[in-house]
């Protein structure tokens, strides 16, 4: 699996796909000429962006390698053991204010602090 975004692909070329296809119509600005990005071709290791002038003419080509980052997404079992982390926390923490408390309530001396 490998990501592109905020989503996950099965394959590189997939994944580089989804990043091709964010910037298909872009225009940039390259030696004061204005161009606009077009994909000719997605392979599992790199990009052909093609970078058509506005002011019409020749196209320039340019081939981008490129290695998708796999995918570090959280799943659903990933999300189930943070939960049971923290459930595990809060129940700790409780468990050591009941202890606190039983220790600090049994040491006290019962009295009516001066109320007579």
């Amino acid at each position: 699996m490998f990501q592109a975004g905020a989503a996950c692909y099965s394959s590189q070329a997939g994944a580089l796909s989804a990043l091709a296809s964010s910037q298909v119509g872009a225009v940039i600005v390259d030696g004061g000429t204005a161009r606009v990005v077009g994909v000719q071709s997605v392979t599992d290791t790199a990009i052909t962006y093609t970078l058509t002038p506005l002011a019409g003419g020749a196209p320039l080509v340019s081939t981008v390698t490129l290695q998708p980052q796999p995918c570090g997404l959280l799943t659903a079992s990933d999300a189930l053991s943070l939960s049971w982390a923290i459930v595990l926390v809060w129940l700790a923490a409780w468990g050591l204010s009941v202890l606190a408390r039983s220790i600090w309530g049994e040491s006290e001396t019962r009295s009516d602090y001066g109320n007579t």
